[in-house]
């Protein structure tokens, strides 16, 4: 099942740029106001699908489940785990932070200071995905719970590699999701260089089992009635030929009586 996340049910995005505030900190500084922004992130109405599309959605999921198929895979365009953004300051020295900042053009800089600012309040890594809907992210997570299914989620658009483990406001699992890199399009990482974006946001989200910020390439997703392994391919080179395709990491997910086993990283020889 495709849906459609970017033009007809979606409500404007929201940006840090636009939507955030700043207030005082405990220095007298201005911080930003997380609070504030929580709060409109929060506002019940906000969604990406829309009442008739989730409705759809619910059917097809049930009939799927009522057919007896071991599997429902649902194609949308975004990251829908929950992803912070890392807290680089908990994470590296001032020396650190400020050597990473001191190799980048002043554009980028600027972007990197402020993401910094951000997300040490705990806000989320990107605001253009499900992180933006979190009302309509869990009424989504309550049509799989309806239909009965626990599915596969497929997302893009991050120009990232992602192994997700989902799960609603209350912490229980209600999906896994594999997000696709892009083939040649730049990632964050491409733009900030030698910092471990993805390994950051892997140790600062439970969410997330795998994140790769810096490969190229595609999914390999190969299901049989017991099992969805999944394959991350990356590119040698998106510059020049000849190339070659190599699995970074591989992922399985096991189908058992009660629903999804755990989704487990495979070794490769």
């Amino acid at each position: 099942m495709m849906v459609e996340t970017r033009l007809q049910g979606r409500q404007q995005q929201l940006t840090y740029a636009a939507d955030i505030t700043m207030k005082s900190g405990p220095d007298g500084k201005p911080v930003p106001d997380a609070a504030a922004f929580e709060a409109k992130r929060n506002a019940p109405e906000r969604d990406l699908l829309g009442d008739a599309q989730r409705d759809w959605l619910g059917r097809e999921l049930a009939a799927s489940k009522t057919a007896g198929r071991p599997w429902q895979v649902l194609g949308n365009q975004v990251v829908m785990a929950r992803v912070a953004g890392p807290n680089i300051a908990a994470m590296a020295t001032p020396e650190q932070i400020s050597g990473m900042l001191g190799g980048l053009p002043p554009s980028i800089r600027a972007q990197v200071e402020g993401s910094i600012a951000l997300f040490a309040q705990g806000l989320p890594f990107n605001l253009d995905s499900w992180d933006g809907y979190p009302a309509g992210r869990e009424r989504l997570y309550q049509t799989f719970k309806a239909a009965g299914v626990q599915p596969i989620v497929l997302a893009g658009d991050s120009h990232s590699f992602w192994v997700n483990d989902l799960a609603d406001k209350a912490g229980e699992r209600v999906a896994v999701e594999f997000g696709t890199s892009s083939i040649s399009s730049p990632s964050p990482q491409d733009a900030i260089g030698n910092f471990p974006l993805g390994m950051a946001l892997d140790l600062a989200n439970s969410e997330v089992l795998f994140c790769d910020q810096s490969s190229k390439g595609y999914i390999l997703l190969t299901l049989t009635p017991t099992e969805a392994r999944a394959d991350l391919v990356g590119m040698s080179t998106i510059v020049a030929k000849p190339y070659e395709a190599k699995t970074v990491t591989r992922w399985s997910v096991a189908k058992t009586d009660a629903g999804l086993g755990p989704t487990v990283r495979v070794p490769m020889a």
